[in-house]
This record gives C-alpha cells, structure tokens and sequence, in this order.
C-alpha cells in the first residue's frame, strides 16, 4: 500500500487523491457553479416553433384577388335558391314525328347495325395505339407513326364523317 505524504504546510489546501499522488488545490480558487442560461436561449425551440405556427396561419388566410373589393366577394343579401329547383331532372319529351323515331329505333335495334358495330369496334381495338409520356413532337418522334394506321381505318370505316 501506498504511504501518504505528510499534510501540507499551508492551512487551506485540500489534499486530492488520483492514483498514487496527492495534489493540492490553489486556496484561492472557489469552485462556482456553471452560468444560468438566459431565458430566451433556453426556451429558444419553443419560440422557434410559435414563429413557425404563426407563419403558417398567416398563409392560410385568404387573400383578396387584385381588382376585387371585399364587397364583390360576399353578399350576405343574396337570395338562397331552393334546392328543389337544383339540377331538377326533365320529363319524357314527346317526339312530335314519330315516323322519325320509328325509323331510327329499326335500325339501331337491328340484329345487322349491331353486327355492323360489333365489326367496327373489333378492327378499331386490333391497332396498337399506346402513347407514352415522353413523346416527341407530332412528325419528329416516330413512336406517333401507329396512329396513321388508325387514322386511315377510320377514313376507310366512315367515309362521311
């Protein structure tokens, strides 16, 4: 075991143990605790986020569009329409010539029409016309050349249109 060394001769110092050696403080020096914080560094975050908060409220209130008064936007004496008169859905029209109608209903519920249309749309889905999003100009890129094709069944299937 390690001897200690005898007290020291000054009255004040205090012997500190580290190890195998004793060192003795400055009698002058007075440990003091580290400084307070001011208030505003410590509760800095929370000011930050109240800033923040506060900023976004701010962009949420809507603004008037240049041009407008306030008056223009809101009428508090504005008449509120019944909503039974909202989107109100049409009776059945009569169709004064019926000899019309007639002949229109014979051909579209004709077996021949609906085969006729069944034909139209077959051919019409059996070209490829996919489309991309990064296509280049109409004429320049050639990935829009599969849409002639179309174009021309189409010219070829209604020649009226």
């Amino acid at each position: 075991m390690a001897q200690s060394k005898p007290p020291s001769s000054e009255p004040h110092s205090i012997p500190l143990l580290q190890g195998d050696e004793e060192q003795h403080l400055d009698p002058l020096y007075t440990p003091s605790p580290p400084p307070k914080r001011a208030f505003f560094t410590r509760y800095s975050w929370i000011v930050a986020l109240l800033l923040v908060l506060l900023f976004i409220g701010l962009l949420a209130v809507p603004k008037p569009h240049p041009g407008s008064s306030e008056e223009d936007d809101y009428d508090d004496n504005a008449p509120v329409p019944d909503s039974k008169e909202i989107c109100t859905q049409s009776g059945i029209i009569d169709i004064p010539d019926n000899k019309i109608y007639d002949a229109l209903q014979s051909v579209l519920e004709s077996p021949r029409y609906r085969q006729e249309s069944v034909q139209r749309l077959s051919g019409a889905v059996q070209i490829a016309t996919e489309s991309f999003d990064d296509m280049g100009e109409v004429g320049e890129d050639p990935r829009w050349d599969v849409f002639q094709k179309f174009h021309d069944y189409l010219e070829d299937t209604f020649p009226l249109v």
